[in-house]
């Protein structure tokens, strides 16, 4: 959640109950989209842009 403050970006989050935690971002900047894609990137978490 701290990636997405600072972004100043906006998500909704989903816990199932499996245990998968994943969030759904409200419509964003490009440069906002890649500072997220660059955080999930360096720690090698799985994303999918749509």
């Amino acid at each position: 959640m701290g990636a997405l403050t600072s972004l100043k970006m906006t998500a909704n989050f989903i816990l199932q109950s499996d245990g998968l935690t994943y969030f759904i971002s409200e419509p964003t900047s490009d440069a906002q989209l890649k500072g997220m894609t660059d955080y999930l990137d360096r720690r090698g978490w799985w994303y999918e842009v749509k």
